[in-house]
């Protein structure tokens, strides 16, 4: 599906049905994603969680994907992997992502699931297809039905104009919506802030959602996205954030 058609909430979705012996292992990509990103993410995953114990490694291990596959052959339960945003990772490391994925996924007990915006069955070379699932945009009607679930104020043009900003995309629907509640203001108000605003509506949303955002607590997070890594609780309580505030 394109940008902003859902696929990370469809995909969050369909886990609510998987059953309770799956183990998930998740991750989001981005461009500069290597096999090492994936591999230290999801053996420290099965690490941490009990399931470890039956893990039979063999010492001769030389590299991390054999050991990634030790563990999942030595789990005798199914693993249902999802990789987010495939597609985005730099063709020259998605080449060797895909090879790594074409081995792990003769395992009998692996699911592969992959969301990207384009339909590319050359993005994963070898890998057999079992299904592919395209998300659009929702129809006008359906849109309107969404509205109207959420609870906002709104007439027939200011839906009218809504969609057209929106073009029916969930991403963009769903996130006006939280706006306009944290701001508790109707849809009429708040296309009146976007035609005021002078932006694009991409940008607007994007502005207008930080903006609600607390200062302290949003230059924390940007302090998190240059460090790239995981802080302790201990590391929170220095910067006097616990774990009710975040």
């Amino acid at each position: 599906g394109f940008l902003g058609a859902g696929k990370r909430q469809f995909l969050s979705y369909v886990q609510e049905f998987l059953n309770d012996d799956v183990i998930l292992l998740e991750y989001f990509c981005k461009e500069g994603t290597v096999c090492d990103d994936i591999l230290l993410d999801f053996t420290r995953k099965i690490e941490e969680n009990s399931i470890s114990k039956a893990v039979n490694i063999n010492t001769k291990i030389t590299t991390m994907d054999v050991k990634f596959k030790q563990m999942i052959s030595s789990i005798k339960k199914p693993f249902v992997i999802i990789l987010h945003s495939y597609d985005d990772i730099s063709q020259e490391n998605r080449e060797l992502v895909g090879k790594l994925l074409e081995a792990v996924i003769q395992e009998a007990n692996v699911k592969l699931v992959v969301s990207t915006r384009a339909m590319n069955p050359a993005l994963i070379e070898n890998v057999e297809e079992d299904r592919k699932i395209l998300l659009k945009a929702f129809s006008e009607d359906i849109f309107r039905e969404y509205i109207g679930a959420s609870n906002i104020e709104a007439t027939d043009k200011q839906l009218e104009d809504f969609y057209k900003h929106t073009r029916g995309y969930y991403y963009y629907t769903a996130l006006s919506i939280k706006i306009m509640q944290a701001m508790n203001i109707n849809l009429g108000e708040f296309l009146q802030k976007f035609s005021q605003s002078g932006m694009d509506f991409d940008a607007f949303l994007g502005a207008t959602y930080i903006n609600l955002v607390p200062t302290a607590i949003r230059n924390f997070f940007w302090f998190l996205r240059t460090i790239r890594h995981g802080l302790t609780l201990n590391a929170l309580a220095v910067f006097e954030f616990s774990t009710a505030r975040l």
